[in-house]
């Protein structure tokens, strides 16, 4: 929790999260303890609606009697189920906020039509990869797992948990977009020597384990030390469609991770802060030659 102040406003504004939901805003306030305050009292108005774990408590008990659940409090529900509890929490908190807002948070379960899952994929499409229009738009792959395949696994956790009556569900199949089939790309002996003169070193341990294992992205910069068994030469992750994958630790790999031991007390790949800053992404403060946990999309 805290507060920060921009230089285009004299007031601090609030930034948080309750479940699916994020509550952003000015305080009004030009004192920071002042501000601090009506960011408490906000924070105590959301949880009486939301509860202090995410779930709406009056709203939501009354929408579950009646079946008016809407996508948002489905969201924040599914998150709460299954994805705080899966490899990547807050990715998946950024997907399900993503899809509430292409389809509207007030719109209800039993709504979302074929219709509505199609002008959902039309604008998916039309956004760049990264929010950033010199990447290009986003691939087929994307949109189906952002839009299509995220929302069927919410849809059918409401029909087939929470008994929620699906009358016009989507025809899934229908809305998936052709994919490209998937090709093997291997580094070249010449373009690995010229990555590692431009490559930084806390950057080298993740890539090589990734050549190491064959471990995707998401995999690699997720890992914990929980999950490396050095007794029994072993590493469990959980691979694409959550499904649980046990690797087994080799000479190079026990090796490479061995000398990554104290960098942190929990997470595998780190890097080392160049300079201190505010983090864009979770308003923390980065401090100069402190480590950090590397994340899927990162700029030092």
């Amino acid at each position: 929790m805290s507060v920060r102040k921009s230089d285009k406003s004299p007031y601090y504004h609030y930034d948080f999260r309750r479940g699916c939901r994020r509550h952003t805003g000015s305080t009004g306030k030009t004192e920071r303890r002042e501000a601090e305050a009506e960011e408490r009292r906000l924070i105590r108005e959301a949880e009486a609606l939301y509860g202090p774990d995410g779930r709406t408590v009056g709203a939501f008990a009354k929408r579950k009697r009646t079946g008016e659940l809407t996508l948002s409090d489905a969201a924040a529900r599914y998150w709460e189920e299954v994805c705080q509890h899966g490899a990547s929490p807050d990715a998946d908190l950024a997907l399900l906020e993503r899809l509430c807002t292409l389809i509207g948070d007030a719109t209800t379960l039993p709504a979302i039509t074929d219709e509505v899952v199609s002008k959902a994929v039309s604008e998916r499409r039309k956004q760049y990869r990264m929010d950033n229009p010199d990447l290009g738009p986003v691939s087929p792959g994307t949109v189906n797992r952002t839009v299509t395949e995220l929302l069927r696994r919410v849809l059918t956790r409401a029909r087939k948990v929470w008994r929620i009556a699906l009358p016009l569900e989507p025809n899934w199949g229908a809305h998936l977009l052709a994919e490209p089939k998937e090709r093997v790309r291997e580094l070249r002996y010449d373009e690995e020597d010229r990555l590692e003169k431009v490559e930084r070193e806390d950057y080298r341990p993740p890539r090589l384990f990734a050549q190491l294992t064959g471990l995707r992205r998401r995999e690699v910069v997720s890992l914990t030390w929980s999950q490396v068994d050095f007794h029994t030469g072993s590493i469990r992750v959980v691979g694409k469609g959550n499904k649980p994958h046990v690797i087994p630790i080799t000479g190079e790999v026990e090796e490479l991770l061995r000398a990554l031991i104290g960098h942190h007390p929990e997470r595998v790949f780190t890097y080392l802060c160049k300079r201190t800053r505010i983090c864009a992404r979770s308003k923390k403060e980065l401090e100069k030659g402190t480590r950090y946990p590397i994340v899927k999309r990162h700029r030092n």
